[in-house]
């Protein structure tokens, strides 16, 4: 089965001819556009932190806008850098945008790999694994009111959503082990098509 895709990272140098507000409309009216006349299947939107071509850092406020402007358009983010996130208070945004979607939002947690965008976040860089581990089951917990036991943020009440979200769409890696790992805490694990 072919699926058709828009892809969106809204990034804009500063010689390209549309710059943010352009890109943001136009991406605000295609997305309608493409499930009106049946052209697309899914939008994907993705994140990154302090790109000098603005890279897209909030997509899931993008995702609720789509989601506010379209019927039956899936809209997954692939993927949230994961370890420069709260994660509650992600877990409260997904939420909110699962909502907002009805349930149409998916999404890919990623572990990260720009030095800069954990400097800007104040995350030592080397603890990205393991607080990527920590961070979905804390996520989890957030979305079913269930403790894990374990030490780290503690979760109080739960975050409601309208697909009774209970785990990560998918766990993004690039190298085999890394992914069945990944697979391990998410259920579920789409390797990166880019090679190691």
């Amino acid at each position: 089965m072919v699926a058709i895709t828009l892809w969106f990272d809204l990034r804009a140098p500063e010689w390209a001819a549309m710059q943010h507000p352009d890109l943001y409309a136009a991406c605000l009216e295609q997305v309608p556009w493409a499930e009106k006349h049946g052209v697309a299947d899914i939008a994907v939107l993705s994140e990154h932190h302090g790109w000098e071509d603005g890279f897209m850092p909030s997509p899931l406020t993008l995702a609720a806008a789509l989601a506010a402007r379209t019927d039956h358009m899936p809209v997954n983010i692939a993927a949230i850098v994961l370890p420069l996130h709260d994660p509650i208070r992600l877990a409260e945004q997904i939420a909110t945008v699962d909502l907002i979607a009805r349930g149409r939002v998916s999404f890919v947690v990623g572990i990260g790999y720009a030095e800069h965008e954990f400097d800007m976040a104040g995350v030592n860089r080397k603890r990205r694994a393991r607080l990527l581990e920590e961070y979905i089951e804390v996520m989890r917990q957030a979305w079913t009111s269930r403790s894990s036991g374990k030490a780290g943020p503690s979760v109080s009440g739960r975050c409601r959503s309208a697909s009774h979200i209970r785990r990560c769409s998918w766990a993004g890696a690039r190298k085999p082990a890394r992914g069945a790992r990944r697979g391990c805490i998410c259920r579920s694990c789409r390797p990166s098509a880019t090679p190691s």
